[in-house]
């Protein structure tokens, strides 16, 4: 379980692993605000000591097609969020002991 607050409201999402490999992880919300949120984490290979990282996500809101409006908005914020995690994963890789391999 995690706890997420997004400004004044917080968020308990659960969620289980599908599928985990080398190249590919799949997550899928038990419980989260949406009706349905599935999330693939793509590690691809691009030189010996670097890796793509691609995320890929799936969802629908609660109570659609009233929630629809918002969609665009949910989709803005989270390709935002994703932009943030990826830099700060670049930044964890590139400045920890991995960087020496």
């Amino acid at each position: 379980m995690l706890k997420i607050k997004k400004g004044l409201i917080a968020f308990v999402w659960g969620f289980v692993f599908e599928k985990v490999t080398p190249q590919l992880i799949i997550d899928r919300s038990l419980r989260s605000p949406f009706k349905s949120f599935v999330h693939e984490h793509h590690f691809i290979s691009i030189e010996d000591s670097r890796t793509k990282l691609i995320d890929r996500v799936t969802f629908e809101l609660p109570l659609a097609p009233l929630s629809n409006p918002i969609a665009w908005f949910v989709r803005y914020d989270m390709k935002n969020m994703f932009i943030y995690r990826h830099q700060k994963t670049l930044e964890y890789f590139s400045d920890s002991v991995f960087a020496s391999l």
